[in-house]
């Protein structure tokens, strides 16, 4: 059997063998299963327990300047639900507009589902 350095052996189970060109399968066979590539352990997951993050979505969500509306600073925080809901990340993002001495901000969904999107957006913006 060939030795691996980051794999293990199962250790329950009959290998899947073939006769005569046909496969013999037994009552509780091991199944092949590669994560990711193959080449070695994955360093980046795509699943596993959500992960928070504070970041804004675009550069105009920290610094906004509008001749109109003047300054507006800001931050976002993003998190993605991974394995709680797949394909879900919300984020929001919150700031101050300086000549209207208000807070301004946005919240949102976004649901992506094979090859759709689904988005849902509300807020309060300078855009």
């Amino acid at each position: 059997m060939p030795q691996f350095t980051h794999l293990t052996a199962p250790t329950e189970g009959s290998p899947i063998t073939r006769q005569a060109d046909a496969l013999v399968v037994p009552d509780q066979p091991i199944l092949p299963f590669i994560e990711g590539d193959g080449i070695g352990p994955d360093i980046w997951r795509s699943t596993g327990v959500p992960r928070f993050g504070w970041r804004v979505q675009r550069v105009a969500d920290a610094v906004h300047v509008n001749r109109i509306e003047g300054l507006y600073t800001g931050y976002g925080a993003e998190w993605r639900l991974r394995d709680a809901v797949p394909g879900l990340t919300l984020r929001a993002n919150a700031g101050w507009a300086w000549s209207e001495s208000t807070l301004r901000g946005r919240a949102g969904a976004e649901w992506k589902r094979g090859r759709s999107t689904y988005i849902a957006r509300a807020g309060r913006t300078l855009d």
